[in-house]
C-alpha cells in the first residue's frame, strides 16, 4: 500500500494529469462502481462478475453525470497531497 501511495503522489505532479482524491468524511452522494470513461462513445464498467461496454449515448451520459458529481466532491492540488501523504504517514 506503501508503494501505491508513493505513486499517487508521483502521478499528481504530472502536468497532464488531475488527480482528486475523495475524503473520507465526503457524503456518499453517488453509488458507483469501477468504470472508465473512454470518450463519448465509450465507457468500460467493471463489476464483480462481468466486465461491460458501454455504448448507448443515455447509459454513457449517467456515468458522465456520476463522474462529474465524484468529481465535485474531490480534493485536488496541495490538499489532495496532504490526504495522501497522511495516510502513508499512517502505515510507517
Amino acid at each position: 500500500m506503501a508503494g501505491q501511495l508513493d505513486r499517487i503522489l508521483s502521478v499528481m505532479t504530472l502536468a497532464r494529469v488531475r488527480l482528486g482524491i475523495i475524503p473520507a468524511a465526503a457524503p456518499y452522494v453517488v453509488p458507483s462502481h469501477q468504470f472508465i470513461i473512454f470518450d463519448e462513445n465509450l465507457v468500460h464498467v467493471e463489476a464483480i462478475s462481468a466486465e461491460l461496454s458501454i455504448t448507448q449515448p443515455s447509459e454513457i451520459a449517467l456515468y458522465v453525470r456520476s463522474f462529474n458529481q465524484l468529481a465535485g466532491l474531490a480534493t485536488y492540488g496541495p490538499d489532495a497531497r496532504r490526504i495522501v501523504m497522511a495516510e502513508a504517514e499512517h502505515l510507517q
